[in-house]
């Protein structure tokens, strides 16, 4: 009997540190992936200011709702700042983009809303736009 318990005692000495090993390796990656924003290509950084771009130089009417912006990465090619959102498709070489600006997404705006889509392609560091609509 006590050298069934002694047999117990070594195999918990040995066994109870992995288990804590794996548990907290678990925690740690569990604790990183909630702390890591997302990550992006830095290709779409290139494209969402292209576009950006080309909506302020071609659309006048837009340019007094883009301020500055802070954008934030949602994931899955989505940025948001403000009141817009810029939805990326693909790469570099070819890219359909979305633009959206609703006051739905800026709750600080206060007057008449205005809803803005856009939607262009990017290839070879050229915009093309296929829509824009300016809804107030």
């Amino acid at each position: 009997m006590y050298s069934k318990v002694r047999k117990l005692r070594r195999m918990a000495v040995i066994i109870l540190p992995i288990i804590a090993l794996v548990a907290v390796s678990a925690s740690a990656l569990v604790i990183q992936a909630i702390a890591a924003p997302p990550t992006y290509p830095d290709d779409y950084l290139e494209i969402r200011d292209a576009s950006m771009n080309y909506i302020a130089t071609h659309h006048e009417d837009a340019v007094p709702f883009m301020g500055l912006p802070s954008w934030s990465y949602l994931g899955n090619g989505t940025f948001r700042s403000g009141g817009w959102t810029v939805v990326i498709k693909g790469d570099l070489s070819s890219a359909s983009v979305t633009v959206d600006y609703s006051i739905s997404f800026n709750p600080n705006y206060i007057g008449i809303p205005h809803r803005i889509i856009w939607e262009g392609s990017f290839a070879g560091g050229a915009v093309q736009e296929i829509s824009y609509i300016h809804a107030q």
